[in-house]
């Protein structure tokens, strides 16, 4: 957290930095309700990943990152309200969800300069960057059905969690994602063998 209120306070003393945008983790907004029991029926912008509450695969190191990333994308949000009267500066940020987190980082990169393209008063705030709402069930029967002579997992364990997303802030705004779900997924099957990895 204070790093990045470090980075923060220098971009305003440069006078120089009007905007800043920060590329945030899929770890930041669960579809896990607060209290850890179930899952919402929608994630959107407003959810937060509420820390300390137990959940698979847990452990030491992937709770610090989580409270990290959390912790820190919350302060990058409220960097004005706190110090400042008015903006000083436009604090955009992008958080990749997708359950599994399906956005081609092409569409990243666009989103950031489509953010920086708008005018202040029309973007600012936390944006869902996602292209596809899916899950390892999803991911595994495209596999299956795309790319049969790869060794895969056989088998997903546990429930198929459906979690909608209300991600349509950047689209309203007049975004266009460029790739969906399946070019994502084979692009990253594409990438693997051109670099020997498959």
């Amino acid at each position: 957290m204070d790093a990045t209120r470090a980075i923060l306070q220098q971009c305003e003393r440069s006078k120089t930095v009007r905007r800043v945008i920060h590329t945030g983790s899929v770890v930041t907004a669960s579809p896990l309700r607060e209290d850890g029991d179930g899952y919402k029926e929608f994630v959107s912008e407003s959810c937060w990943t509420s820390l300390g509450l137990p959940y698979d695969h847990s452990n030491e190191h992937l709770d610090a990152y989580v409270s990290s990333k959390t912790i820190s994308e919350k302060e990058l949000l409220k960097y004005n309200d706190d110090f400042f009267e008015g903006r000083v500066l436009d604090v955009v940020v992008l958080a990749l969800l997708g359950f599994v987190p399906l956005v081609h980082v092409d569409d990243v990169c666009e989103a950031h300069v489509f953010c920086m393209e708008k005018s202040s008063d029309v973007v600012g705030g936390r944006y869902l960057c996602t292209t596809a709402h899916t899950n390892m069930h999803d991911i595994l029967e495209h596999y299956v059905r795309r790319h049969p002579e790869l060794e895969r997992i056989k088998e997903v364990v546990g429930e198929g969690v459906r979690v909608q997303a209300n991600t349509n802030k950047l689209v309203e705004l007049g975004f266009k994602y460029k790739y969906g779900a399946e070019e994502v997924l084979d692009g990253s099957v594409d990438c693997g063998k051109r670099l020997g990895l498959l």
